[in-house]
Order: structure tokens, then C-alpha cells, then sequence
């Protein structure tokens, strides 16, 4: 377990890293990233073996210039899910892929959170007033608008499902099996705790792993995205803290995929009401 939680907190960490550098300052991030992985794989440690397979895909495709930033961890996360998929031993590692509860009250928790973002991505806009000609250039150019309404809907769904199956999915259920509950299974089966030190240990476990995807997932937010900059991934960690919260209440991952659909809506919405005049 020591190992597994050693190579899952290293994997984290260096995907955090990643996105922050500079192209030439990537590369040992890379080899780190792919000889961990090797390592991962050889222990068939499933927890640091399937985020070890999403690093090292993102590092190909980013080193190829496959496309922009959206594209390659799209293609990643399909990549990782399909190796997850072809070799036994691996497909035990999604455990974390649970639909989740959708009632009333958590619907209304989604949307909430949407609005709240959706109103900080409008006052980053009008504050910042960010260059997002790269943004416009690839995802809207020249289209009509009953093309790209449609389209920007089912962007929305596709990239809400592979985010949240990467970061609240993926991610998070990797750091829940070495630093969440699983941890905490591990010491209480390996030594006698008392009540008052087992809650400790469960509030602990509940929130570190929450923490570090947000962590994760903001850092994608520095170079490129919507929002973008140091602000913007102060508002995506704060985002990536509520949907982890979220996901941790429903249970699954309906419930942040349909928070996170309101926002990319949201997104496209700005994008094409205010950035394309």
C-alpha cells in the first residue's frame, strides 16, 4: 500500500507540474511520468497504473502536437480507458465509474454550482478582458450560429463526461483507494484505533483527495482554457473542489457531469455572445 500511495502521489504531483512548465522544462516531467508508470505496471498497482497511462498518453500526444489542449486530453482519457478496458487485471481500477444519485436536491446543488461559476467566469472576463483569440480561432471561426449552438451543446456534454470521468473519476478514485478510504481500511486493519482517532483518520481521508484533484485539475488552467491565468486557476481549483464535494454526496458521477455541462454552457454562451463580435 505504501508503494501504491508513493507512485500515486508522485503521478499527481508531476500532472500537476506538467501544464506550469515550459515545453523544454516538460521533458524530465515526461521520463518521470513514463518510468513511473513502467514501475506501476511491473507491481500491477491498479491505483497508480491507470493514472500513469493518462499522464503518459497526454505526454505523447502533447509532444506529437496532436491539437490543442481539449483534444489531447480527450484523446488520452479514450486511449487510457481503452488499455484500462483490453487487460484484465486493469479493469478492476474502474471501480470508480458509478452512476450516482440525481434527486432533486442534488440536481438543484448542480445547477447552483453552475451558476455560482458561471457568474465568476462572466466577472473574470469583464475584469481580465483575456485574450481568447486561440479559443475563438479553433472552436468558432467563421460558423454560423445554427451550426455552432448545436455544436457547442455537444461539446459541452463530451467534454464534461471526459473531465469529470479523468479528474473526479479517475483521478480522485486513485487517491481515494491509496490516501482515502482505502488508507484508512489499511491502518485500521494493521493496528487498533480508537473512535475519537478513526474519525480523524475517515475526515482526512475524505478531503486530501479532494484537495489534490482540484489541485490537478486547476493547474490545466494557467496557459490555456476558460479561465485562464493565476486567476483562472484559482477559480478552476475552487471549482474542482466543489464538484469533488459533489461527487463525494451523489455518490457518482452524474451529478458533477451535469454541474459542469450548465458550465461549459455557460462558457460557450460568453464565448459567443461577447468574445465573437
Amino acid at each position: 500500500m505504501r508503494t501504491q500511495r508513493f507512485l500515486v502521489i508522485a503521478l499527481t504531483a508531476l500532472i500537476t507540474i506538467a501544464p506550469l512548465v515550459s515545453l523544454a522544462a516538460a521533458a524530465p516531467v515526461a521520463i518521470a511520468i513514463v518510468v513511473l508508470t513502467i514501475v506501476a505496471w511491473r507491481l500491477r498497482a491498479l491505483a497508480p497504473t491507470s493514472v500513469g497511462i493518462l499522464s503518459v498518453a497526454c505526454v505523447v500526444l502533447g509532444i506529437a502536437g496532436v491539437g490543442p489542449q481539449q483534444v489531447v486530453f480527450s484523446l488520452a482519457f479514450l486511449i487510457c480507458a481503452l488499455v484500462v478496458w483490453r487487460v484484465p487485471w486493469l479493469r478492476e481500477a474502474t471501480v470508480w465509474f458509478q452512476r450516482g444519485a440525481l434527486n432533486k436536491s442534488l440536481f438543484a446543488l448542480a445547477a447552483g454550482i453552475a451558476g455560482l461559476a458561471a457568474v465568476a467566469l462572466l466577472m473574470w472576463y469583464a475584469v481580465a478582458k483575456p485574450d481568447l483569440g486561440d479559443l475563438v480561432r479553433t472552436y468558432v471561426g467563421d460558423q454560423p450560429l445554427w451550426l455552432l449552438v448545436p455544436g457547442a451543446v455537444v461539446f459541452s456534454m463530451l467534454n464534461a463526461a471526459i473531465e469529470e470521468g479523468a479528474y473526479r473519476g479517475l483521478l480522485l478514485g486513485a487517491l481515494d483507494a491509496t490516501l482515502g478510504a482505502g488508507r484508512v481500511r489499511a491502518a485500521r486493519a494493521s493496528v487498533s484505533l480508537t473512535d475519537a482517532r478513526l474519525d480523524r483518520e475517515r475526515a482526512e481521508a475524505s478531503a486530501l483527495p479532494v484537495f489534490l484533484q482540484a489541485i490537478a485539475f486547476s493547474a490545466l488552467h494557467l496557459q490555456g482554457g476558460f479561465p485562464r491565468g493565476v486567476v483562472g486557476v484559482g477559480l478552476a481549483f475552487v471549482y474542482g473542489l466543489l464538484l469533488g464535494a459533489l461527487r463525494r454526496r451523489a455518490g457518482g458521477l452524474l451529478a458533477p457531469w451535469v454541474a459542469h455541462v450548465f458550465t461549459d454552457l455557460a462558457i460557450a454562451g460568453i464565448m459567443l455572445a461577447l468574445v465573437r463580435r
